[in-house]
């Protein structure tokens, strides 16, 4: 991986230390990576943000866009290479998740996530 993303997922795991007193692996700070810079978030902030683990969907964090109103769904993958089939198995997660909590059938989804959905929108 680059020394610039490397470094900043070290800062990132340093920043969730101090936030919560947790350490968290470099696959979860990569999704605080991407908050902060893609979406703007400061890390205390993004705390309930990122839902990564153990049936969380394919969902691995959210981000709200307060302009357009709309809830944005992402997947982060930290790693050397991806094929085109895990690329779209994860998308098709991700797609059966958003369906299911459209029909509130959330029951086997982890607490962060529903968490998450619910800190956005009440």
């Amino acid at each position: 991986m680059s020394e610039i993303i490397t470094s900043q997922i070290s800062f990132a795991k340093e920043r969730i230390r101090i936030i919560t007193g947790k350490d968290v692996s470099d696959d979860r700070a990569f999704s605080h990576v991407l908050l902060h810079y893609i979406f703007g978030y400061e890390y205390i902030d993004q705390i309930d943000l990122v839902t990564d683990g153990p049936n969380d969907g394919g969902i691995d964090f959210l981000a709200y866009d307060e302009e357009e109103t709309k809830l944005i769904v992402c997947q982060s993958k930290y790693a050397g290479a991806l094929s085109f089939e895990q690329v779209i198995t994860e998308f098709s997660k991700m797609y059966s998740t958003i369906q299911n909590f459209k029909k509130a059938n959330t029951g086997s989804y982890n607490e962060r996530l529903k968490k998450s959905t619910s800190k956005l929108f009440g």
